[in-house]
């Protein structure tokens, strides 16, 4: 059992499937050239699923932690918005003296962790256009999980195919309505 801290949520259903997805996200995640990956699509195809999946494969291997940060329920994702919501998915508490963005980007910059940000386009050109070139290299790993892509630099992105129900079972049970008398 990995003992990293998380907030990444328990989801209801086994995950099944996309194997060579997620092995294909988490090469491109380890390379060094990559800081900032997006799974892009329209809603319903398994985005977020498949970035927490990642997130839980990936749990050992960043000390600091794997965070889910989700954006949904926020109408309108500003920077400073961003700030905050990061701050409160990873625990982080703000003190005196700095900005509260500072004081975050000063936390962040030491950090081995990953970031996994859940309905990125509600925020996606004021976030990108607000944060210089510098912060954003001094940024965490991040997963950002988005209906349109990123233009950020450093970003790699893939488009997660829909999986059919009974296409991605790939498991080797006996499933009710496939057993046979015998």
């Amino acid at each position: 059992m990995n003992c990293n801290p998380t907030n990444l949520p328990r989801q209801p259903l086994p995950f099944i499937g996309r194997k060579r997805e997620i092995k294909k996200i988490i090469g491109t995640l380890k390379s060094p050239d990559c800081r900032l990956f997006t799974l892009v699509g329209p809603g319903g195809i398994g985005k977020t699923r498949l970035a927490i999946k990642i997130g839980e494969e990936l749990l050992g291997e960043y000390k600091d932690g794997v965070y889910f940060v989700p954006l949904a329920h926020i109408e309108l994702v500003t920077p400073q918005s961003l700030v905050f919501q990061i701050a409160d998915s990873i625990n982080f508490k703000f003190y005196g003296g700095q900005p509260p963005e500072a004081q975050l980007i000063k936390f962040l910059d030491k950090k081995t962790l990953i970031l996994i940000i859940d309905n990125f386009e509600h925020g996606l050109d004021s976030v990108t256009s607000h944060f210089s070139r510098r912060e954003i290299e001094t940024f965490p790993d991040v997963i950002e999980v988005s209906g349109r892509p990123s233009n950020t630099p450093g970003n790699s992105s893939m488009k997660p195919r829909r999986k059919p129900l009974l296409d991605s079972l790939s498991l080797k049970a006996d499933l009710p309505w496939r057993r046979q008398e015998r």
